[in-house]
């Protein structure tokens, strides 16, 4: 420091030799990066084919479960189908069986009701069937 100045070294350390200089950096070569690229796959292997194992077989899963879904479907269509004809079943069988009743005791009454239930259930619903089948053609 120049004598003139007001500034006082606190901590001041000898500098010893400069260290020796680094070594040179070693050459590029292609065939040892190669074996290195080649041995690292090979320990990747079973790995990566494990993975591709697991994949197909969840496409595969993946391709029945939607299969399931589909025919799942198709069962709760078939079922909505039978349900309404069992409906319809079960109301002209109704109406038959009133009218073997009313044919048993022959009164106004009977034949009022028979000709009500007739009216109000069994012909409603045979005609949304046959609508029904117009609509599917």
């Amino acid at each position: 420091m120049d004598e003139n100045s007001n500034v006082e070294r606190l901590n001041v350390r000898a500098v010893g030799p400069r260290p020796a200089a680094a070594e040179p950096a070693p050459t590029f070569d292609p065939a040892a990066l190669q074996n290195t690229i080649v041995e690292s796959l090979r320990q990747f292997l079973p790995a990566i084919q494990q993975t591709a194992r697991t994949a197909a077989t969840e496409a595969a899963n993946s391709v029945v479960a939607s299969a399931n879904n589909t025919l799942v479907g198709v069962f709760h269509a078939i079922a909505q189908i039978l349900a309404v004809r069992l409906i319809l079943l079960l109301a002209v069988v109704g109406g038959f069986a009133l009218a073997v009743m009313v044919l048993q005791t022959p009164t106004p009454v009977s034949a009022a009701v028979l000709a009500g239930y007739v009216i109000s259930t069994v012909w409603p619903l045979v005609w949304l069937d046959i609508a029904g089948k117009k609509k599917a053609e």
